[in-house]
């Protein structure tokens, strides 16, 4: 059970760095965060994700017409950290096949592009946090 005062306090106080934020419980399980600039938002959004207590915040922009309390809460966004990747592999369609096989491809690191020696990639992905997770993926001709 969250403490709504104090979940609604430390996340505050966590993304108040531009213009504000104000936090309301509309439902069970169910809260409304305000940003008052779209720069705190996006931030907030692209930084994630997010954990309070140990559970995973699943947050939505509202669209236009949206009704709070009926916007499906079933996909997240995540960074994927794929290990032993060769250079020569580390480029926007392996990461976006990478991506796509994990849940939705979103974007990538570029940065991690740019360094010789890592031998990784960062993506970032939208997973329906209902299905278990995939691993393993193999391919042969990337």
């Amino acid at each position: 059970m969250v403490k709504f005062p104090v979940f609604r306090d430390l996340m505050a106080s966590l993304w108040h760095h531009g213009k504000g934020i104000s936090i309301k419980e509309i439902g069970e399980k169910r809260y409304m965060f305000t940003f008052y600039h779209v720069i705190d938002m996006e931030r907030v959004l692209g930084s994630g994700p997010w954990l309070f207590e140990q559970n995973l915040l699943v947050l939505k922009e509202l669209k236009p017409g949206d009704i709070p309390l009926r916007v499906p809460l079933n996909e997240a966004e995540f960074w994927v950290k794929v290990h032993n990747v060769p250079y020569d592999f580390m480029n926007l369609g392996v990461a976006r096949r990478v991506g796509n096989f994990v849940g939705k491809f979103i974007s990538f690191d570029e940065s991690q592009f740019e360094e010789r020696w890592n031998s990784y990639m960062r993506i970032r992905v939208c997973m329906d946090i209902w299905k278990a997770l995939k691993r393993g993926m193999i391919s042969t001709s990337c």
